[in-house]
């Protein structure tokens, strides 16, 4: 028994949407909020380098407890902005990949569509 025809319906994958602008922008506003981030932590110990100095008492120690909170609080926050920047770069570059691999897959299904209209008898 004969097999059928094969058919010669066109597929094709939508397109990968990913605005690579608005990524970039992004991506940018982290590393801009890291990078501030640091300096405000750099800032705020300098300047309590000055207030120990003349500090003594039992106030002392809080002081240097809630210095410590909050430099640890800017930094870790600048390393999360460091990596949400990095995985944003990373994003924008699998959304090329992919948007690739979709070119690919339906370049290659044109390309086979072709052939079966061709042994069909059909003129692509």
């Amino acid at each position: 028994m004969p097999l059928p025809p094969a058919t010669t319906a066109e597929v094709t994958i939508p397109a990968v949407r990913f605005d690579h602008a608005a990524a970039a922008s992004l991506a940018a506003a982290l590393d801009g909020l890291a990078h501030e981030l640091r300096v405000a932590a750099t800032r705020a110990e300098r300047r309590a380098d000055a207030a120990r100095r003349d500090w003594t008492g039992c106030t002392r120690r809080w002081f240097e407890d809630e210095l410590a909170a909050l430099v640890h609080g800017l930094r870790s926050t600048a390393a999360t902005a460091e990596a949400d920047a990095c995985a944003v770069r990373g994003s924008s570059r699998a959304a090329v990949a992919e948007q690739h691999d979709i070119d690919v897959a339906n370049q290659t299904n044109a390309t086979a569509l072709d052939a079966v209209a061709t042994s069909n008898g059909v003129t692509p």
